[in-house]
């Protein structure tokens, strides 16, 4: 008979194979940049995969596009130029808001972090910074629109 604490080793492995395999399953298109229309601008969001609140999928709202991303998704949306802001619906360190500009490609990094209480960080990347990190992720195409204000 083997002893408890071998059982609970194997359970403990197990369990985080689980983890490790089962979370961040995006199974959508490889990252590609897109062409931008003259009067728009392009805004990514990313979430590269981190076990560390893997389980948590905060809803981002940036500019009239929401969506939750799983750990290793990005999505991309059009926007008008001007002032834009980006904010989580979980326990977020700062709302970001910047100024987007036709033509551009804009990059905005999401990280979730803790285990019993997750927080939310959203950064603004360069291009160059973010390409390597994006490279990593798959297309999660469910987004929402947000009703316009009249």
């Amino acid at each position: 008979m083997r002893p408890i604490s071998l059982f609970l080793r194997d359970a403990t492995v197990l369990a985080a194979l689980a983890v490790l395999c089962g979370c961040g399953a995006v199974s959508g298109d490889p990252y590609e940049t897109q062409p931008v229309p003259a009067s728009k601008a392009m805004i990514y969001i990313y979430r590269p995969f981190r076990v560390t609140g893997s389980v948590s999928t905060p809803m981002i709202t940036c500019g009239p596009d929401s969506i939750e991303l799983l750990p290793g998704g990005y999505h991309s949306f059009l926007a008008d130029p001007g002032p834009i802001a980006c904010a989580s619906s979980g326990n977020m360190t700062a709302p970001l808001k910047f100024d987007i500009h036709a033509g551009g490609e804009y990059y905005v990094k999401e990280e979730v972090s803790g285990a019993l209480t997750t927080t939310t960080a959203l950064t603004l990347v360069s291009s160059s910074g973010a390409k390597g990190e994006i490279a990593e992720t798959r297309r999660q195409s469910v987004a929402t629109k947000l009703p316009e204000e009249k």
